[in-house]
């Protein structure tokens, strides 16, 4: 049985990373396309902002190795009705122009000149308040330095967030 059990595990991680990694090459092609649209100097004054909740999987997979599957579409409901709410801050407050909200991920673009640590801070408490849990936040000019920044987010303490080049 445990044998078993591992195999179904790694078949699920593997999915997942081959999700994970089509969502990236999509998510770079969108990003190519809006700097098109938007032209050169336009898209030099933008900001790619991701943010992603810290140990949410763990959350649920708690929940859901403990049996309690209530408390797990709970959680998962908390997660998503908070992410929702940040998005449409984000468009409302600071017009943020949203490339996706998924799972416990968001990633939205938004002008250089905004304050975006301070806004991006509050969006974090937000969640926290909402879900009991924090969320870290990578930003950069592009999408490999908003998910460098991302990491470095999470593996500096979770509910961070971390700017490219000071911004």
């Amino acid at each position: 049985m445990p044998q078993r059990l591992d195999k179904e595990l790694r078949e699920i991680n593997e999915g997942l990373y081959r999700v994970k990694h089509r969502e990236e090459v999509e998510f770079d092609y969108k990003l190519e396309l809006i700097g098109e649209s938007l032209g050169e100097s336009m898209a030099n004054n933008l900001l790619i902002c991701v943010g992603d909740g810290d140990n949410i999987g763990d959350v649920i997979d708690l929940h859901l190795l403990s049996g309690n599957l209530e408390e797990a579409s709970k959680f998962s409901f908390q997660v998503k009705a908070a992410l929702e709410d940040i998005a449409t801050l984000a468009k409302s407050e600071i017009k943020a122009s949203l490339i996706y909200v998924a799972g416990d991920d968001i990633c939205f673009i938004v002008s250089a000149d905004l304050n975006i640590s301070d806004i991006l801070t509050s969006y974090s408490e937000y969640f926290l308040k909402k879900t009991g849990k924090t969320m870290s936040f990578g930003v950069g000019r592009t999408s490999v330095e908003a998910l460098i920044c991302l990491r470095r987010a999470k593996v500096s303490g979770k509910g961070r967030v971390i700017t490219s080049g000071g911004n």
